[in-house]
């Protein structure tokens, strides 16, 4: 199975189908994930221990759990793909949704994605927030099996504004990790988000 990238895309073209993994030809120094030890103020609670991972390249820095694996940044910007086993994927392929959280940053406004026509994707809910002054969308889904997944396949998406593009986290009930535990996580790492100016 695969993740799309986004729901929609610029408005005018009825959506576009979800990139694949590139590789980028940033400097080494900003491919390399820098976890930095221990929650901070903002970050999420006491149930696990939490590392930063910064990425001047991404446009973010975002806390995720100590032990997790963070992508090398080789194919993706660092700090694109969490999870507790592998996060790496190869260039020119979609990304697994086996992947525990998934962060990408799309080239479009937050207000067209949300305009854009849905690919293949059922709303179960949806709302809206304001995270550290920057409008957000949180949203759950399910596959009607006509777009790049089968039908049923649900999942969470948050949307956060960020200088003109929109930052994409999302996670899917696929994989071995219980979906719920993926929600309360990906929720927590989109709190201690922080957007690069």
């Amino acid at each position: 199975m695969v993740i799309a990238l986004a729901t929609a895309a610029c408005a005018g073209d009825g959506g576009s189908p979800a990139p694949t993994a590139e590789p980028t030809a940033a400097s080494t120094a900003e491919q390399t994930a820098q976890p930095t030890a221990g929650p901070t103020a903002e970050s999420p609670g006491p149930a696990q221990d939490w590392a930063t991972c910064e990425s001047a390249e991404a446009g973010y820095n975002v806390d995720y759990p100590v032990g997790w694996e963070t992508n090398s940044g080789d194919v993706l910007p660092p700090c694109s793909l969490f999870d507790p086993e592998s996060a790496e994927t190869e260039a020119g392929t979609e990304i697994s949704t086996d992947i525990a959280v998934a962060i990408t940053v799309q080239p479009v406004s937050l207000e067209e994605i949300r305009s854009g026509d849905s690919l293949g994707q059922t709303t179960l809910q949806e709302r809206e927030e304001t995270l550290n002054g920057r409008a957000a969308v949180r949203s759950e889904q399910e596959s009607t099996g006509e777009g790049l997944y089968p039908p049923g396949l649900v999942s969470t998406q948050w949307l956060v504004s960020a200088n003109g593009e929109t930052i994409s986290a999302s996670t899917y009930d696929s994989g071995e990790m219980p979906y719920g535990e993926k929600q309360d996580i990906l929720d927590e790492m989109i709190a201690s988000l922080e957007v690069l100016e």
